[in-house]
């Protein structure tokens, strides 16, 4: 959210260039920066990605990304999908011992609300701080989100094939 996002926009637009890929990763509190919508932006161009940085969902989400609020980007996601369905959405989630149990509903819970389609969540395991990182887990809690989440993914596996 600044304005040479837009004035690169609006000189590429202005250029004729809207073919090339836009990549984005945001967490979609905001859709407007001053007078300018995103979305008015993003439908002239041809390829639009926009990873959405989200560790869980719910008020676990909004506690995890203090003053975030889940259904305002719920919203804004829905939003910008409605205004330009060409847009790739998807979701970046971090891994850390704090929703490594509740992956399985992270992600149920964005493709049943429509934000992403079922292969589009890229986890990422969270590194620093250390005393966050799973390994911090007891074994036994490490080893029954292991299973919770691998049988999650077997299933999903069998369903997207």
């Amino acid at each position: 959210i600044m304005d040479e996002h837009y004035l690169i926009l609006e000189e590429l637009i202005a250029l004729g260039r809207t073919s090339i890929r836009l990549s984005y990763n945001t967490n979609m509190s905001n859709l407007r920066f001053r007078d300018k919508l995103v979305q008015e932006y993003w439908n002239k161009f041809d390829k639009v990605r926009v990873g959405v940085s989200i560790d869980d969902v719910g008020p676990r989400g909004e506690y995890f990304r203090h003053g975030s609020n889940w259904q305002k980007i719920v919203d804004n996601i829905l939003a910008v999908k409605k205004a330009c369905p060409h847009v790739v959405f998807t979701i970046n989630c971090t891994i850390s011992l704090f929703n490594v149990y509740y992956i399985p509903e992270i992600h149920q819970t964005a493709v049943s609300l429509g934000l992403i389609d079922p292969g589009n969540f890229y986890p990422n395991v969270l590194l620093d701080p250390v005393e966050y990182r799973v390994q911090e887990l007891p074994k036994a809690f490490r080893e029954k989100a292991k299973k919770k989440n691998s049988d999650y993914l077997a299933k999903l596996q069998f369903l997207l094939k």
